[in-house]
Order: C-alpha cells, then structure tokens, then sequence
C-alpha cells in the first residue's frame, strides 16, 4: 500500500513538471492565426473526456469508472508563441504527434486513487486471505488430528497384539515349565521306588544298617546282683535316611551290634555256679513231683495245696509244668557256655538270677510236699521277684538270634508266668488255713486276686514284641485254676469265668502285641511311615 502510494506521488510531480515545461496553444489568445500554420498544427482542440484505462492497483469489483467521483482538473496554462517558447527553452518545437505530447496526454488522463475505497477493498481482501488461511490452518489441524488419532489407534492396536504375543509365549513357557516339572516327578517318584526295592531286602538288614547303636553295657564284673547299676531304656530310631525324620520308632530296645566284651574270670565262675544251680534244680525237683519215685505234694489227702481245699488251688495235672521249667533251665546252664554266650552281657545279668530261681523252685515242691505253707509262700514270693528283675534285664538287651530267644529268654518266661499262678494260688492256701476272712467272701477275694495278678502278667507279656511263653504259662496255670473250680468239690462259677477270661484276655494282648509289632516292621521295611 505504501510503495502504491509513494509510485503515485512521484508519477504526479513528474506530471507538473512537464506540464511547467511545455507551451500549451492558447485558445484565448488575442492575435489571430492563419488557418494551417504551425501555431494551429499545435493548438490543442478542447479537452474532452477520453476513457481512463483503470488503475493498475485499483480493486476488481463490478463498478465502473464513471462511479467514481471526478478528478479535479489543473486550470489550463496560458500558451506562448512558438518562438517565444523556442526562445526560452532552446530546443525547436516538437511535432504533436511526437511521444511527449502522447506521454503527456496519457499522464493528463491519469485520475487520482481513491484511497479510502482502496483500503478497505484491501482490509477486505486481506480478512479473506486471513480467513482462507485460517481454514486451512483449521483444516490441517483436523487432518493432523485425524493422523494422530490414527497413529495411536495403530499403536494400541500393535502394543496389544505385541501383549498377546507375550501372554502366549509366557502360558507355552508355563505349560513347558509343568510338563518339565511332571516329568522329574515321575523320573524322582521312579528312581525312589527302585531304590527302594533294592534297598528293603529284609527287616534284620535294614535294621542292622539303619538302626543308632544300642546302649553298651558296662564291662565291670557283676559281684552282686542287687547292687548292680540298671541301664535307663533307650528307643533306636529307624529311619530312612540320616537326614530325614524316622519313619519307624520300634516300642523296643532292639539287638545290639556292638561285640561283646572280653570274656574274664567272673564269667568262668558265674557259668559253674550256674551250671551246679541248675543239676541242684534237677536233683531236688524231680523227686518233689514223684517222677522217680516218691511222694508228691498232692500225695497226702489233707495236704493244704489240694484243689479242694482253696479256692485258688489249681489241679494236680498242672504241676507237670514244673518239669518242663527245670529242663529249659538245665538248657539255659549248657547255652552259657556257647562261645558266643560266655562274656555276653546278658548271660552277666542274667545268670545268677536264673540259677537262683531254678533251686528256689525246687525248693518250694520240698515245702509245699512237707506241708510248710508259711515257708513256700515267702519261697514263690521272692522267686517271683527275681524272675521278674531277670525279665527286665532281657527286655533291656533284646536276643541277637532265634537260638538265644528260645535258650534264654522262654526259660524265663515260661517260668516267670508259672509263678504269677502258683503265688496267688500259695497265698490263698496260707489266708485259707490260717481261716482268715477280711470283709469279703472268699469267692470275691479270688476274683480280685485272679485281676491282679491278670494285670501283671499282661504287663509283662506285652514287653518287647510281645512275649508269648510268659502268657503260656500264666494260660496253663489259669486253665487248670478253672477246671479244679468246674468239676471240683470246691465249685465257684465266679472263680471259674473270671479264670477263663482272664487266661483269654493275656493270650490275646500278647498276640495283638506281636501282630501290631511285626505289620509295623513290615510297612517300614517298604518304606512306609508307621506310628505304633
């Protein structure tokens, strides 16, 4: 707008300056002119309208030029004569036809710019270039929107398939990690049952490998058997590998390993004097029981162990267990002289004991044969005893071998559930002939008896894996109990029921014992945890 402006202004001082310079023909002049001079060659016709060609910066717009207002003209310059005009500028007159006076006629032509028209044409002009790049502007702003939009929907689009992906390489890599996992079970669940098959060969093996080493007995000689120090109990644990729990805990103490001690002079003595023990036994306890001849406890009408006399006097036919007891004792003497019975700490414990007990014996058939009812009832009391101690020594050393259970541990045992009869039975012979009667019947003092002495003897029987001789002697004594007390002048129903259930009743805890026992060492052998 300005360069327009500043075009215009110098197109118009050159315009006056051309005007000032050249001689117009004056139409007023007072001399008058030849027809076809110079002077009327030069003389211009009146000035009349000529069509103005339309500004070079004007506006398009439907008008036409007449619409604009006029351009005030420049009130015409008096004319010189030629020669004058010659005379002052020098230069010979130029022909009308020549450029300049065309250039003049065209500057003259010229109108003035409307200024105010053009400036709002150009406002407007410039507002619609405003608005158009505004829309486009807006326009390239949706477009960049909608590519944006675009590009993150692409986006989305790509990270949710590149998630899918990744979820399904994860569950193919759990799925592999379980199928690994499943196939080292199996591998491990396989290696273990064929190492157990190749380890549980047979239950004395395992337990020779797997058992903790027994309680070693002390290797001072045994000068007196009541001052003898005991050994506390122990339970060796089972297991099935150091590091792991046991999975069996036997009830028992069992075998020991360990060798046994050097054998000394003690154990040369302790065999000869059980040895001379136990031919006293048999010298003193055959004759007793009539077997060669003789009389017999039972020889005597009026004897006081008859089975018609107390309520808990057994039959005649019983005592031939005595017989059966001396010769496993007179056994029990020749095994201790095996080689592998001369130092051992069993026979130490238990020799003396056993040796005691086979004279005591006898010498109770001697007694209760001459009557001496007071003098057999102290001899069965402390016989019992000492059977008794001798049978915690064997459940505190259990037998290595079948030999040393039937050589060492049934004399025992049998004898020791004898005694749990024949002391009863001897103490009701002394209260029934001493005619003692204490508040109850004599009927019920024998039932309470019978239970007391039932209560011991499953005690016992139930030690170790269950010692099935001690409940054979304490059965045979109770059978015979019955039988004097079914066919017997001296009948009694109560004696007789609670006899029988009381023999039924220790048979079947010894063998419930030994069946719970032996299923145990059977589910260990297979590797299977067992709680007794």
């Amino acid at each position: 707008m300005a360069e327009t402006r500043e075009g215009t202004s110098a197109t118009s001082s050159a315009l006056e300056r051309l005007r000032s310079s050249q001689p117009v023909g004056s139409a007023t002049s007072d001399a008058p002119r030849a027809p076809g001079s110079t002077a009327d060659a030069h003389a211009l016709p009146p000035e009349a309208p000529r069509p103005t060609a339309p500004a070079k910066n004007a506006p398009r717009q439907g008008k036409s030029a007449q619409d604009k207002p006029a351009r005030p003209t420049t009130p015409p310059t008096p004319s010189r004569p030629p020669a004058a005009r010659h005379m002052g500028t020098g230069r010979p007159a130029v022909d009308a036809s020549g450029s300049p006076k065309r250039l003049s006629d065209w500057f003259d032509n010229l109108h003035q710019p409307d200024w105010a028209t053009t400036r709002v044409q150009l406002s407007d002009a410039m507002g619609r270039r405003r608005a158009a790049a505004a829309e486009r502007s807006r326009e390239r702003a949706a477009a960049r929107r909608v590519r944006e939009r675009a590009r993150a929907a692409q986006e989305a689009a790509d990270r949710a398939a590149a998630a899918e992906r990744a979820e399904t390489k994860r569950l193919e890599a759990e799925r592999a990690a379980a199928e690994r996992a499943r196939e080292e079970l199996l591998k491990r669940e396989e290696a273990e049952r064929a190492a157990s098959a190749a380890q549980h060969a047979t239950l004395v093996e395992r337990a020779r490998q797997a058992i903790e080493t027994s309680h070693t007995l002390p290797q001072s000689p045994i000068d007196d058997l009541l001052e003898e120090e005991e050994l506390p109990e122990r339970q060796p644990v089972w297991v099935e590998e150091p590091d792991e729990e046991p999975i069996y805990i036997p009830p028992y103490n069992l075998p020991s390993t360990d060798p046994d001690p050097a054998e000394n002079r003690q154990d040369a003595y302790r065999r000869v004097a059980v040895s001379v023990a136990a031919a006293l036994t048999l010298f003193l306890g055959f004759p007793a029981l009539g077997w060669f001849g003789g009389t017999t406890v039972h020889a005597t009408p009026d004897s006081p162990f008859h089975p018609d006399v107390a309520l808990l006097s057994i039959e005649v036919d019983s005592f031939a267990l005595w017989g059966v007891v001396f010769l496993a004792l007179g056994a029990f003497a020749a095994y201790q002289w095996h080689p592998t019975q001369r130092s051992s700490p069993r026979q130490r414990s238990l020799g003396y004991v056993a040796g005691g007990a086979g004279v005591l014996g006898a010498l109770w058939l001697l007694a209760a044969r001459n009557g001496m009812v007071s003098t057999s009832l102290w001899i069965s009391i402390v016989t019992t005893g000492l059977l008794v101690y001798g049978l915690r020594m064997l459940n505190l050393r259990t037998a290595r071998s079948r030999t040393e259970r039937i050589l060492v541990d049934a004399p025992v045992g049998l004898y020791l559930g004898w005694m749990l009869v024949v002391a009863p039975m001897n103490l009701g012979v002394w209260l029934t002939s001493r005619g003692i009667d204490v508040l109850l019947p004599a009927s019920l003092w024998g039932v309470v008896a019978l239970l007391g002495a039932t209560w011991a003897a499953v005690s016992f029987c139930m030690s170790e894996r269950g010692r099935i001789v001690v409940a054979i002697g304490f059965a045979w004594g109770l059978f015979w109990l019955m039988m004097a007390r079914l066919i017997g002048q001296n009948e009694s129903a109560a004696v007789a029921i609670m006899a029988g259930l009381c023999a039924f009743i220790t048979l079947l805890a010894t063998e419930n014992r030994r069946y719970q026992i032996g299923h145990a060492e059977r589910r260990a052998a297979r590797g299977q945890r067992t709680e007794f």
